[in-house]
Order: C-alpha cells, then structure tokens, then sequence
C-alpha cells in the first residue's frame, strides 16, 4: 500500500514515466520504497551514494538531467551548496527524521522558489488521498531500472 501510495503521490506531484530521480541517501526503508515505487511508474532510478563529495554529487544529477530528488534531512547542507549549479531539478522529497529537523527548516528557508520541498511522508498522503491515477506507462523487462553512480563512475570532474 505505501510503494502504491507514493507512486501515485509522485504522479500527482509532476513526475512522469520515462524520467530519472536522483537517489542521494543513506541506506534506509525510505530509500528501498522510494525505488520501488519509481519502478512501479517506470521511472529510472539514479543512485548517487551519501558519500560522495560535491563535484561527484553535482555531476551525477546534471549528466542524468533528473528534475526529481529523493534524499535525506542528513545531505541536506551538502545540497545546498550546489543548488544553483543543478539547473534540472525541480522537486526534492527529503526523508525525514527527528534528528534532523532543523536541516529541513533551514534548507527549505534558504531553498530557491523554483524548487519544491517534499518530505516523502506528504507524498506519500497526497498519493493515498488522491484518486489513482493511471496514465503511466507499465515497466517492461527490457527498461533500465537502475544507474549506479560510485567515485569511480564520476571521476573528480568539476561542477
């Protein structure tokens, strides 16, 4: 029920099939259910580990040309940092957690109005409160699924 409520939250809030999100977390439920849910619409999934440094992180999202962001209170200042150097996304849903308030607040705060915050608990309502909607395109076996970013993927390219 969650994965199904988030996806249709997801489709309610702007992202479309055949997008890519970027994946920026620490290995939790959230991160498992959040991919699930994009396989669910066919959406492919780029993993960006929490590890990496902010060159590797900004050009992981800018060579993916995702405008969706999944990513933790946690990575929060590291994001900041580069916000105005990740033109393509729109929308960030943070997982949310009780040591990690004060992140959220002073992220959305200092956050550009051209992007919007979600914490992924409000999507996911929005998906459960909402009609399903079902203008997506079902995944097929031949789809890509998932792009796994390391430090070796990315090298040590400037943003």
């Amino acid at each position: 029920d969650r994965i199904d409520n988030l996806s249709n939250g997801l489709l309610k809030i702007g992202l479309k099939s055949d997008q890519n999100v970027v994946l920026f977390a620490e290995t939790r439920p959230e991160w498992l259910m959040s991919a699930f849910s994009c396989f669910k619409i066919k959406v492919t999934v780029v993993t960006l580990y929490a590890t990496l440094g902010i060159d590797a992180l900004c050009f992981g999202i800018n060579q993916t040309n995702a405008p969706f962001l999944f990513t933790t209170g946690e990575q929060l200042p590291k994001l900041q940092k580069i916000l105005n150097k990740i033109p393509n996304i729109n929308n960030i849903i943070v997982f949310s957690d009780i040591l990690t308030e004060k992140n959220i607040r002073d992220f959305k705060k200092n956050c550009p109005s051209s992007i919007k915050v979600h914490l992924l608990e409000e999507v996911e309502k929005i998906g459960k409160e909402s009609k399903p909607i079902t203008n997506f395109k079902q995944p097929v076996a031949d789809d890509l699924a998932l792009i796994m970013y390391t430090s070796g993927s990315t090298g040590i390219l400037p943003c």
